[in-house]
């Protein structure tokens, strides 16, 4: 038999107009045996507009969750943080394991989380794609294998530190910690204009909790399933990619994001004086991008294959940090660390 959890252990879901994944997820929890181990399950409708509080309700009225599913809607749309920060609000627990609403937790999910609550810090879990499922799935996994191959080197538990933390792979997608803490950094970044990324939250809360990377506690994830949604999601990234790697952290990021934006500006400088001239170049230029899709494929085939979705990513997510650019310049946002109470 499987010991118990620490009673004190809220599983906190964050969802917007994801009501296919619900589901699985839900069931998930109750296959691995996960929910007599635990207080609750928080679901946090973020405005949803599709079939999400319909499935959220039937959850809660389902028996097999013992009357431990509790639904927190929220209105209009205000973002991953908002949901995470006004979910952690409503927590019984004093530990919140945060779940993406598209993942599914694994056989054995229960006893790693044990051996985490025994650590006392807070973990990020490991997350693990089926690349054979389709080509989102392909190309997320294989891409960030390859920006990340420290992250996936990784065989036991490890802790991110000032120094390393820009190496390793972190979010909320599985995550657990104290929520005092995670409210604590909540607190002090609402004001701050923080967009729904993980990577400026965490390192906040570096500051007040160590933070491990457990390879142990893993989960099956898949990104949006469709071509609109996937690439939406890479030009929403832009702007919280801008918000840490360019204003808050800058480091080598923010040296490739001015180059880029240095030769983007000498582009349209030409373009200005032979606007054809540059256009026939711009074309030219698009194979060569495509090309770089060649070291994300483990095959000649899977490289071929990821080509067209690799630069329409690159467009998407260039265009976002373009925008997170103008965003932080032009409407004078500023950030600051906050200072956390010692």
């Amino acid at each position: 038999m499987m010991p118990l959890l620490h009673m004190g252990v809220t599983i906190l879901v964050p969802t917007y107009n994801m009501s296919a994944y619900l589901i699985p997820l839900a069931e998930s929890i109750l296959n691995v045996g996960l929910l007599p181990q635990i207080a609750e399950v928080l679901f946090v409708d973020d405005g949803s507009v599709d079939a999400t509080p319909q499935i959220l309700e039937s959850l809660v009225k389902d028996p097999r969750f013992e009357g431990k599913t509790r639904v927190l809607r929220l209105e209009p749309n205000r973002g991953r943080f908002h949901a995470r920060f006004e979910g952690a609000k409503m927590a019984k627990g004093e530990w919140t394991l945060f779940l993406d609403s598209r993942l599914r937790v694994r056989e054995g999910f229960g006893l790693n989380l044990l051996r985490v609550l025994k650590r006392g810090s807070a973990t990020v879990g490991w997350v693990e794609t089926d690349v054979k499922k389709n080509i989102y799935c392909l190309y997320w996994q294989r891409s960030h294998e390859k920006m990340f191959r420290r992250h996936y080197a990784i065989t036991k538990p490890l802790e991110l530190n000032i120094l390393n933390y820009d190496r390793y792979l972190k979010g909320t997608g599985v995550f657990i910690c104290k929520t005092e803490h995670f409210l604590e950094v909540c607190r002090a970044l609402e004001n701050l204009n923080v967009l729904s990324d993980d990577t400026l939250l965490m390192r906040e809360l570096l500051e007040v909790s160590p933070i491990f990377i457990d390879p142990a506690l893993k989960v099956e994830w898949e990104p949006r399933a469709n071509l609109k949604d996937f690439l939406l999601r890479f030009f929403e990234r832009g702007p919280s990619f801008v918000q840490y790697h360019v204003f808050k952290a800058p480091g080598v990021y923010a040296v490739a994001v001015m180059l880029a934006l240095f030769t983007l500006a000498v582009w349209i400088g030409f373009a200005l004086r032979h606007p054809v001239v540059a256009l026939i170049l711009a074309f030219v230029m698009l194979p060569f991008l495509a090309l770089s899709a060649l070291p994300l494929g483990k095959t000649w085939g899977e490289s071929f294959k990821l080509m067209p979705l690799h630069l329409a990513v690159i467009l998407f997510f260039g265009t976002g940090v373009l925008r997170g650019l103008a965003l932080y310049t032009w409407k004078g946002f500023k950030l600051r660390a906050p200072k956390h109470p010692q």
